[in-house]
Parts: C-alpha cells; sequence; structure tokens
C-alpha cells in the first residue's frame, strides 16, 4: 500500500506525532485508526480534546484519504540543479577577499526579492514577513521572546499555489501569526534559503518550522506537507507550540524586563550620581572662583596700599629733599651777603623790609646791589617764599632790576620796603 506515489501510514503516523508532538507511538496510530487515516481529523480530534473548539469539526470521510505526490519534473530537476551549483560557487567565492561580504548583501536582496514575488504571484493576504534575513529573523524573535516560524517555499511544489492564496491567507491564522510570533519566508530555489533547507531537513513542502530564536536556533517542531492543509491545523499546532513552551518565553521576558529594570535603575543612578558628582564640582569651582577673587581683591588693596605708602614716603622724602635745599640754599645766601657796615660809615643807608613774618632792618652800602637786598629779606623771613617782590608802597614801585645798586634804586641814605608775594591780587 505504501508506494512513492502514496503517503504510507508510516509517514501520516510521523506527521501526526510531530504535529501534536505525541511520542506515544500506540497511542498516535489508535486515533489515526479511530479516523481512517484521516490526518487532519486525527489531528483536530487530539487538539479538542485539550482545549475548547474552535470551529465546528468537519465529519471525516468515509475512506481514508490517498494523497498522490507528482513525479519530480525535468524543470523541477534542472532548477535544483542549478541551484546546488550556484550553492558550490557561492561557496568558493567566500575565500576571495572581493567577494568577503557577497553572502550577506544575497541574502538581504534575495529575502526583499522573495517577499516581491510573493505578493506578484499571490496576490492574496498573508501575515507579515519579516523584513531582513533570516539570521536577523532568529535575532529579532529572540530581542522580542517569541518563537520564530519560518516558511520555505517551493514555487514548483503542486501544493504550493492552494497553501499560498487559500491556507496562509485566511485571516484568523494571519492574526494569529503576527501577534504570537516573527515569520519569516524563504524560496528554496534560492541558495541560502535551499541551504537552510537542508540544515533543517526539510523534506516535504510546504513546510513551516518553529524556531527558538538566537544566534543558533533550534527546531522546536515542524508542519510539512499534508499536515498543514488547512488553516486550522497550522493554528491548533502552533497554539499547542505555544501552551508547551510559552512558559519559557514568559520567563524569559519577565527575565528580560528585570534585566531592563534593573539597567534602567542602575543607569538613573550612575547618572544621579553623575549629576551630584557635576553639582560638587561646580560648586567647588564657584567657591574656587569667589576665593580667588577675594585673594585678588585683597591683593589689589594690599599693591594700592603699598603703592600709596610708597607714594607718600616718596613725596615726604622729596619734600624733606627741597626742604634741605632750601636751607641749604639760604644758609649760601646768608653766608654770600656783604658785611652789615658800621653806623655812621660813608654810603651807608638802612633799610627796613616789612616781611610776612615781621619787620626785620639793616644797614647795606649804597653801592651794594637790589639782589643783596632781596637775599637778607628772604633769610630773614621765617616762613619759605619761592618768589616774591620787593615793593615800596609811596609812591608804589616794584625792583624788578635785581643788578641795580640801592643807590640807583633810590633806597639811600634809608628805605622802607615791602615784601609782596607774586601770588597776591
Amino acid at each position: 500500500m505504501a508506494t512513492d506515489a502514496v503517503m504510507s501510514q508510516d509517514e501520516l503516523l510521523a506527521s501526526f506525532q510531530s504535529i501534536t508532538m505525541n511520542e506515544n507511538i500506540d497511542q498516535s496510530r489508535e486515533i489515526l485508526e479511530r479516523y481512517n487515516w484521516n490526518l487532519e481529523q486525527a489531528v483536530q480530534q487530539h487538539f479538542n480534546a485539550s482545549s475548547p473548539p474552535r470551529r465546528p469539526v468537519q465529519t471525516p470521510p468515509a475512506n481514508p484519504p490517498r494523497i498522490v505526490r507528482p513525479r519530480q519534473s525535468s524543470f523541477a530537476w534542472f532548477s535544483s540543479f542549478i541551484t546546488r551549483a550556484f550553492d558550490i560557487l557561492l561557496r568558493v567565492l567566500q575565500w576571495l577577499p572581493i567577494a568577503r561580504n557577497l553572502p550577506r548583501l544575497l541574502t538581504t536582496t534575495t529575502t526583499q526579492s522573495f517577499h516581491q514575488m510573493f505578493e506578484r504571484a499571490y496576490q492574496a493576504s498573508h501575515p507579515t514577513f519579516f523584513q531582513g534575513s533570516f539570521n536577523g529573523s532568529a535575532n529579532q524573535a529572540k530581542r522580542s521572546h517569541q518563537f520564530l516560524l519560518a516558511y520555505f517555499h517551493s514555487p514548483q511544489h503542486y501544493n504550493t499555489q492552494r497553501f499560498c492564496t487559500q491556507v496562509l491567507a485566511d485571516q484568523d491564522l494571519i492574526n494569529f501569526i503576527n501577534e504570537n510570533f516573527v515569520f519569516w519566508g524563504g524560496d528554496i530555489t534560492d541558495v541560502n534559503a535551499f541551504q537552510l533547507a537542508e540544515d533543517f531537513s526539510v523534506c516535504d513542502f510546504p513546510c513551516l518550522l518553529i524556531l527558538k530564536g538566537g544566534s543558533q536556533p533550534t527546531v522546536m517542531s515542524r508542519m510539512e506537507g499534508d499536515a498543514i492543509a488547512s488553516p486550522r491545523l497550522i493554528q491548533d499546532g502552533l497554539a499547542a507550540i505555544l501552551d508547551a513552551h510559552g512558559a519559557q518565553l514568559v520567563a524569559a521576558r519577565l527575565e528580560e524586563e528585570e534585566r531592563q529594570h534593573a539597567r534602567l535603575l542602575r543607569e538613573e543612578q550612575e547618572a544621579a550620581f553623575r549629576q551630584a558628582e557635576e553639582e560638587d564640582r561646580l560648586r567647588q569651582e564657584l567657591e574656587e572662583a569667589r576665593q580667588r577673587a577675594i585673594e585678588e581683591q585683597e591683593a589689589e588693596e594690599r599693591r594700592k596700599q603699598q603703592e600709596e605708602s610708597e607714594a607718600i614716603e616718596r613725596a615726604l622724602q622729596a619734600e624733606q629733599r627741597e626742604k634741605e635745599r632750601k636751607l641749604h640754599l639760604r644758609e649760601e645766601k646768608r653766608r654770600g651777603l656783604p658785611e652789615e657796615p658800621a653806623a655812621g660809615t660813608a654810603g651807608v643807608t638802612t633799610i627796613r623790609v616789612i616781611t610776612p613774618t615781621g619787620p626785620v632792618a639793616r644797614r647795606f652800602l649804597s653801592s651794594n646791589t637790589v639782589q643783596q637786598l632781596k637775599d637778607f629779606a628772604e633769610v630773614s623771613m621765617e616762613a619759605d617764599f619761592e618768589d616774591f617782590l620787593l615793593v615800596t608802597v609811596r609812591p608804589r614801585k616794584v625792583f624788578t632790576d635785581l643788578t641795580q645798586t640801592l643807590d640807583e634804586a633810590a633806597l639811600c641814605p634809608n628805605a622802607v620796603v615791602h615784601v609782596e608775594s607774586v601770588c597776591d591780587d
């Protein structure tokens, strides 16, 4: 009864165990025999026994199904040959430096091309394909704590048209997949998808693999060929996987959330610590700036006081030097005065000088000069008068020619002269 063209009972039994994850062979065989080896009805009964029914169960047909697979056509054989040849060529090119990035580029390009081809060829609704490579979808599944649902597409297979336009287009199935899985698709005529199909031992089409994501995806379950002939079978199988292994995803998600929470808390604490450090640094800088300003102000005040003290000291020293100069000059003028002639000496004149400090009188020879009379008046005054004039009052006369003799100045035989400051009005 089992031939190349007919699915044998052993194959139906293996498919039933793969979908339901029932490892009991005798129990699986009993269920299939109960439904006359109708795989779809047997699977539905298995899931209906463990969960509320989603749809009415169809009445099984009287005769067991005989699913005939057509032999591989020449075109399919040629396509497989070309695919394998291209795969060998790609492996050779990977050793060349110029083609080091070629696999990654081809993977991205062919993935996008498959999405576009799928929509052009079937023009039907479908679950949202992951836009990227298979490795990218596996990593995304791990990050989002979901299972990866990988669809391997064989365009030459006789079930592909119906699967893409009827089964995969079912809206309930689309919603279920979009909500619970990362969905990736690949065409086995592409060398990368073909290599993945070989790595995961895909032996029939259409094929759906449920994988645990990550850098090394692990197959949790698989649905192949006639075992996924209806949306209900697929959805029930996927729901069983979620029921059996969903707790792992929830635990991983909670662990990731705890890690994220701990990371955010640590980042907030580090940010608060950095902010506190920054505020302390700013306060310290402000305090140091204030202290520098006070020190600079005090230094400036000390400098000004020092300059004022030095200026006062220089002024006092200059004043003292000027006083000493004037005393010295006065003493020289005192020593330079002619001797006072005795009373009754011929040509003697007596001159009374009215100074600001009091009157003084002295006898001079009529041949003495007005300069000598002015020197006498200067050395006789207690106060210093740097510049003054000798004048007479009646009649007023200012003696400006200091080289005149007293006789020429009409100050003989006696006279009264006044000392008048040049600043007086």
